[in-house]
């Protein structure tokens, strides 16, 4: 695939569009930009602030910039994205508060540009993205690690009573 024609043709489409303010991820933990993908920004009628598309980005940079789309790109899709999904680190950004917190994987974003412009502009690029590469993150609340806890420890504990009788059943039946 041609990715300059390919960007240019996004461009063309993107023009008139409401410029936004994207955040491109490799990581989130420590955070770290993924630098190869800043060039593209332009084409894809994004802002670019370089304190945020630099390999030493600050989760303070990034917050102060409030992206309006994050999306990290990933390697390890299902890990990256159970770990995002307990992240609060962009608690507070348009992103979070839009729920446009994205995993991407990396293969399909570096191969397809019209990904990202789907995930960046779904009002121009109305194609479907592909399932098994883009992920919506939906942060966890706050108590929801709790929970997790609590369940872990009540794995393995039967809280039946044996001698308890269901609808429908009487403790004849059980007996036999």
């Amino acid at each position: 695939m041609n990715h300059e024609v390919t960007l240019q043709a996004i461009k063309d489409r993107t023009l008139l569009r409401v410029r936004q303010r994207i955040c491109f991820l490799a990581d989130h933990d420590p955070l770290t930009a993924a630098v190869e993908l800043s060039d593209w920004l332009p084409f894809l009628g994004c802002l670019s602030d370089t304190a945020v598309q630099s390999n030493s980005t600050s989760l303070d940079a990034l917050t102060d910039y409030n992206p309006e789309v994050i999306i990290v790109i990933s390697d390890a899709m299902d890990a990256d994205h159970d770990r995002l999904a307990r992240f609060h680190g962009f608690d507070g950004t348009v992103a979070q508060k839009n729920g446009d917190i994205y995993v991407a994987d990396r293969q399909t974003i570096l191969g397809n540009p019209i990904v990202l412009a789907t995930i960046i502009h779904p009002e121009v690029f109305t194609d479907m993205l592909p399932s098994n590469s883009v992920r919506i993150v939906i942060p966890a609340g706050p108590d929801e690690d709790e929970d997790d806890d609590e369940d872990e420890e009540d794995e393995g504990v039967d809280d039946t009573d044996e001698d308890e009788v269901s609808d429908g059943e009487t403790s004849e039946e059980m007996d036999a």
